[in-house]
């Protein structure tokens, strides 16, 4: 409420009535000798009084000239120059002062008159004023109290909304948690399913692993029976065939000694027949007397020494060349025997490490299979929970819009004039419709705000 304060009246005399001859100031003369002799001028025969509080009331004066004088400033003051008290001029001086005093009383009284009047109006304007206030303060009030019950309203609908989006969003994660639950379950259950799989398949390769070592073993002994078996039988075959020939060699020996025997039988009975033929001739030749006779006998016998050396040589030479051929075509033989068992070995070897490596391939075969069942298994489990997320990140975005939404839908529309007032709580750092929200210099205006 604005103040209004009371200024001290004027001391200024106006210039009406006032005398303007030369060498008398026009300042009024305040002094009780001056009043003295104005009333003596004016009244004649009346009472000389002094102007102050107390001659003032004793000589009647009104009940307003004394409210009107400044009871601040001294009633008595010196004057300030001399003034002359005799003649004319000095009466019309007096005269004049008197009337200026009475024209200040007189404006004074009007003043108090027209700040009274101005006071009253003030003070009923006031109470106008202050009663449109008071209505729009009630109504503002009235308006409060609604907006806090549609306030509490929607904060109760917002709750009773929350609780049933926590109930929806608890059985969601119930619903989730049982899916994630049985996921894992099914997940552990295939996982122990491959495992035992696995397991099957390690116990399955490792018995078929040991069958294989055993059957591979059975065969190594079975193939080192057969071939000290097949040494045997060459080497009895060799020790027969050496027999054989052994015997062989001993009947030709015992062939060869006795065509020795009847070479040299022969011989014997050749030279003996020789000698006998020779002492026959040399007999007849000694009867018939030739010399050319003994010595063709000589040379004869000489060629016949040859020959049977020569024949013998040969027979010796054709049964090493026998010898060495039979000897060649057994080792031929043997080695021929020796690279069929060593060929069939390997064939063996071979079918087994072929038989090896096509299981070794079927496992490498099966874990890329199952490597690659994994590696699927995974990016669909990844898929899936991409999509779970996008499906719970778009429901939050959903309920999110919504509770905008709902929001926009019960918030009153501000007007941009009184946006600074709803920024704080609009933005979240202070409550809403709270007086402590009120910035600091803005109650005054508020208070004359109509919402």
């Amino acid at each position: 409420m604005q103040q209004i304060t009371r200024s001290s009246p004027s001391r200024q005399r106006p210039d009406q009535g006032r005398c303007s001859l030369p060498g008398i100031d026009n300042q009024p003369s305040t002094s009780p000798r001056n009043d003295a002799e104005l009333a003596a001028a004016a009244g004649g025969n009346s009472r000389m009084q002094l102007y102050s509080r107390t001659s003032a009331r004793s000589a009647g004066a009104p009940a307003g000239a004394s409210a009107s004088v400044d009871w601040t400033l001294p009633q008595r003051t010196l004057n300030r120059k001399a003034y002359v008290r005799v003649g004319d001029f000095a009466r019309m001086t007096l005269v004049q002062d008197d009337l200026a005093r009475k024209a200040e009383a007189q404006r004074q009284l009007d003043e108090a008159a027209r700040k009274r009047s101005t006071l009253a109006m003030f003070d009923t304007q006031m109470a106008v004023v202050n009663q449109r206030r008071a209505e729009e303060r009630e109504a503002r009030r009235r308006a409060q109290l609604d907006m806090d019950e549609h306030i509490r309203q929607f904060q109760a609908s917002e709750e009773e909304r929350l609780a049933r989006e926590r109930a929806t969003q608890e059985g969601l994660r119930d619903f989730y948690s049982s899916q994630i639950q049985e996921l894992h379950t099914r997940q552990r259950e295939e996982a122990e399913e491959r495992e035992r799989e696995h397991a099957a398949e390690r116990a399955q390769v490792e018995a078929e692993a040991r069958a294989e070592r055993a059957r591979l073993e059975a065969l190594a002994r079975e193939n080192t029976v057969l071939r000290e078996r097949i040494k045997r039988e060459l080497n009895d075959a060799l020790a027969a065939k050496a027999a054989a020939k052994a015997a062989q060699v001993a009947e030709e020996g015992r062939y060869n000694r006795e065509y020795m025997a009847k070479m040299d039988a022969d011989e014997a009975a050749r030279r003996r027949a020789v000698e006998m033929r020779a002492e026959k001739m040399r007999r007849a030749f000694e009867r018939g007397g030739g010399a050319a006779l003994q010595a063709s006998l000589e040379e004869q016998a000489r060629l016949d020494a040859a020959r049977a050396e020569r024949l013998a040589a040969e027979a010796e030479a054709v049964a090493a060349e026998k010898e060495r051929r039979d000897r060649e075509r057994r080792r031929r033989d043997a080695e021929e025997t020796m690279r069929t068992l060593e060929e069939q070995i390997a064939a063996k070897q071979a079918e087994r490490a072929a038989a090896a490596e096509a299981a070794v391939k079927l496992r490498e075969e099966m874990t890329a299979a199952e490597k690659a069942a994994k590696e699927a298994r995974e990016v669909q489990k990844m898929e899936r929970r991409r999509q779970q997320a996008d499906s719970f990140a778009a429901q939050k975005a959903a309920v999110a819009e919504q509770r905008r939404r709902r929001f926009e839908e019960y918030r009153d529309p501000v007007e941009e004039r009184y946006r600074w007032l709803h920024a704080a709580p609009m933005a979240g750092t202070q409550r809403a419709f709270n007086n402590l929200a009120v910035p600091e210099g803005k109650a005054a205006m508020l208070a004359s705000m109509t919402l």
